[in-house]
Order: C-alpha cells, then structure tokens, then sequence
C-alpha cells in the first residue's frame, strides 16, 4: 500500500511521468483486471478493521484510477457490488479532513496574500490543482453518481478546499445546492463566504456582461439575423437579471451587515464598471455604512488610485432610497476616501509615481469628490510638502532619503496641481 500512495495523488509533486506510473502501478497490482482488483479488495477488507480499510479502499481506487481515468462507470459498478462505496467516501473525507497526520492532503493556496477574496477566486479560478489530484477528482465522481448528498458532507470536511475550488471553477458537473451556498455565506471565514458570494452570482454575472456587451455594440455592423438573435438574448439576460436579483437579496438578508458590505465590496471592485447597479444600492444603504467606512479606511481592497476611483463613482453616482437621504450623509464615506489616500502617501504605498495615468484617475477622483473633502486633503498635502527633505543640502547629505522624498514631492505635487487647477 506505502508504494501504492507514493504512485498516485497522496504524493502529486513526485518527479514520476505518467507513462512510468502507470506501469508500476500495474506491476505492482499484476496486471490484474479492475474486477479481480475490487473482488479481491473486497475480500481483504473485510479482516481489516476501522479506518485502515477506509483508507486502503481509497488507495486501491486511486491506483485504479491513477492506471486508467476512464474507468469510472466500471469502478462505480464493482463498488456498489462488493459494498465499498461507503468506504471510498470516509476514506476521502479522512484524506482531505486534515484531521490525520499520516494520511492527508497538504494544499497551501495563496488567499492570504489578497484581502479581497472574491478578487482571489477571480483571478485564479481554473487553476487549483484539478490535474495534479485528477485521480481523486475522479473517486469523487464516483461517489457524486452514486451518492451524490455526500459530496456537501466531503466540501464541510475538506480543510484543504480542494474539492470546493474545483466545483467553484466548473471541472465537476455539481451545482451548488441553496443549503450549500447559505452554509458558506454563514460561515465565519471570509473565503468560504466569498465562495459562496461566487456560487450564488455566477448566472447574473454572466448575464449583465452580455447586457454591457450589448449596450456597446453597435448593431448597425451587422446583419438582421445577428442583430434578431442578440436582442433575443438580450431579452432573456434581463429575464434572467428580474430573477435572480431577488434571490441574490433573499441570501444576502441571512448575512449580517458586515458580511455583507464586504461581499459586495469584493465583487464590485473586482468586477469594475460591470456589476448589477442594485448591487451598489445595497452597498451604500446607511445600515452598511458604518462596516463600509472601516472596509475603505482599514482594509487593502482600494490598493491604488484606479481602485479608489472605481468605488467612489460607486458612492458618488448611486442613490440612496428617499427614506434614507435625511436620515444620513455620504459625507463619513467621502472623508473615508480621503483617508485612504492620506494613507496612500504617509505609507508611500498605492501611487508609486505621478505620470499620465495617475493624473488621469486623480482627475476623475477629484470631480466626484465634495468640497469639503478636497479642502481636506489639500491641507493635509501641503502640510506633507513642508517635511519633506529635498533642498541642496539634503542632496549632498542626505541622498537616500533625499531620493525617497523627491519622488514623494514629485507626487504631492501633482495632486496639489489637480486639486487647485
């Protein structure tokens, strides 16, 4: 059995190709055809108690697999016949549990270097090993034709979030169930909530880029039939966008108010300008603001001037409900803004030089954001530019700071420059 996991997935990093695997995987099993492999197992896991049978079910399998990937619906057979369906499944949940120290999956994934997740799931959705533990992939497939309710009980179990990713970036053919996705959005880690955020947006955000595709195509290129079929899809976007809105609010509404004005934060950074405009009215109801203020101010979501602009058009342009125009001012997101980019110049992180496209996005923040709120970071700018160390003397005595601080001025400079030009 130690040689068998060292050929399969327990040890996907090992510098074996596949046409070597292969063969010692069934020289190993002697060239035995997957019935006999199974009838045998069967019979020697009846003598073999607890947990060691679970897990050597789960070995035979893999090696099974591991020798031929195509074999799933003969394994399914032979499985239900001897009885080892359940086997296969702790045996499974054991591996990805994390709960045993000699027979479990070890995935480090690089989340923790993104504060918003749903960015993080975004930018590497497709790319969470499904070739490197393709042969547990397919165990798994197994189970889903047999008992497809255990794939949820394996998701809540798998410490690693292997099995989760991969149903996120479609290489299963499971759906999601609404239990599944309000578990997530429950749960108390923010991946799994964003995952779940994922789950439950993936139709409408197919959807409303058709819509903002369509709305920037100009139709007058093309033929009749193109055109008729695009508004009929059009048609049944916006169908699609009436459904699945409601939805969307009726899971929202089990989350409390600062899981969600982190969701909707996430998704709207990171889908830009195309995101559903009820989304940014959720955002900015004033029972969020107070979670949205320390989501601008304390998080790294708004990590350059482009990140910055994007949100504050979406504080700026959207409309609060009439209800709650009196009740309470955009003025605290406003000045949460403006922190953001004071800290942007005390931490010397989100503008690291002024060119062109910084001037430009600086532009477009400086339109959206009140009087007040410049005059705010005016002073603070000025006061900034006083300290800085770039005189002669500080050139020939203190050059690297000097060489720091001239970059800095060349920044503040061009802020002060839009802010009173």
């Amino acid at each position: 059995m130690t040689e068998l996991s060292k050929l399969i997935c327990l040890h996907p990093n090992e510098a074996i190709n596949h046409k070597d695997r292969e063969t010692k995987i069934n020289g190993l099993l002697c060239r035995k055809s997957n019935s006999t492999v199974i009838r045998e197992l069967s019979l020697l896991a009846k003598n073999i108690p607890g947990q060691n049978k679970n897990k050597i079910v789960l070995i035979v399998v893999l090696a099974l697999l591991r020798r031929n990937l195509d074999c799933v619906e003969e394994l399914k057979r032979l499985l239900i016949k001897y009885n080892l369906v359940n086997p296969l499944f702790v045996g499974i949940k054991v591996l990805l549990s994390g709960k045993s120290k000699t027979f479990g999956a070890q995935i480090k994934w690089s989340d923790n270097t993104f504060e918003n997740k749903y960015e993080w799931l975004e930018r590497f959705k497709g790319q969470f090993q499904y070739f490197e533990f393709i042969e547990l992939f397919q165990a798994i497939k197994i189970l889903h034709l047999v008992e497809p309710e255990n794939i949820e009980k394996i998701v809540k179990e798998d410490k690693t979030r292997l099995v989760l990713l991969n149903i996120l970036s479609w290489h299963f053919d499971i759906a999601p169930s609404d239990r599944l996705i309000e578990w997530l959005l429950k749960d108390s880690d923010e991946l799994n909530q964003n995952i779940g955020f994922h789950f439950l947006t993936n139709r409408i955000s197919y959807a409303v880029s058709d819509i903002w595709s369509y709305q920037s195509m100009n139709l007058l290129w093309f033929d009749s039939k193109f055109i008729t079929d695009q508004k009929k899809k059009h048609r049944e976007n916006l169908k699609l966008m009436n459904n699945e809105l409601p939805r969307i609010e009726q899971f929202l509404s089990k989350c409390n108010n600062k899981t969600k004005t982190s969701l909707l934060m996430n998704y709207i950074v990171t889908q830009r300008q195309i995101y559903p405009a009820m989304f940014a009215r959720w955002l900015i109801e004033t029972g969020n603001q107070e979670y949205l203020v320390t989501e601008i101010k304390n998080s790294g979501k708004l990590r350059t001037l482009q990140y910055v602009h994007i949100f504050l058009y979406v504080v700026a342009k959207t409309k609060r409900k009439r209800s709650e125009i009196t009740n309470s001012s955009k003025m605290p997101l406003y000045n949460a803004i403006v922190d953001k980019l004071i800290d942007f110049i005390k931490s010397q992180n989100g503008i690291y030089e002024w060119g062109e496209q910084e001037q430009n996005e600086f532009s477009n923040i400086c339109i959206m954001l009140p009087s007040q709120s410049k005059k705010k970071l005016s002073r603070f700018l000025q006061q900034e530019l006083e300290t800085l160390a770039i005189c002669d003397i500080d050139r020939l005595l203190r050059y690297k700071i000097y060489l720091e601080d001239e970059r800095k001025y060349q920044i503040i400079n061009g802020m002060l420059n839009v802010l009173h030009g």
